[in-house]
């Protein structure tokens, strides 16, 4: 490998590993709306939290972080489902378990 593409790989490590560090100071800010939210109770920051997905799919995917960005793509998607309305209980317990699923692999890929 040559010095410039050497030092491309640590420089994409690097982002890497900052994004990721930022994605799970902001999941931890953010993740815990979702375990607060009632069923009938409109979800609090729901705008938030479906940018925050999008953030994480787009800038994973161009990292190579597929499964991150695949889990993300999957509580994006059920945001937009909602469409910010008052969610049913099993809305809230599939957005729970996919903000689970999405925590679990930002710390997994931090470990």
């Amino acid at each position: 490998m040559s010095p410039a593409d050497e030092l491309l790989k640590q420089r994409r490590a690097e982002l890497a590993r900052r994004f990721l560090e930022r994605s799970h100071q902001e999941a931890l800010a953010l993740l815990p709306r979702l375990a607060e939210a009632r069923p009938g109770v409109t979800l609090a920051g729901a705008a938030d939290i479906k940018m925050f997905a999008h953030k994480i799919r787009g800038t994973g995917a161009t990292l190579g972080m597929d499964s991150l960005s695949d889990l993300a793509g999957e509580l994006e998607a059920l945001l937009t489902k909602l469409g910010g309305i008052s969610p049913a209980a099993q809305d809230l317990a599939a957005l729970n378990h996919a903000a689970r699923r999405l925590f679990e692999d930002i710390e997994r890929l931090l470990a």
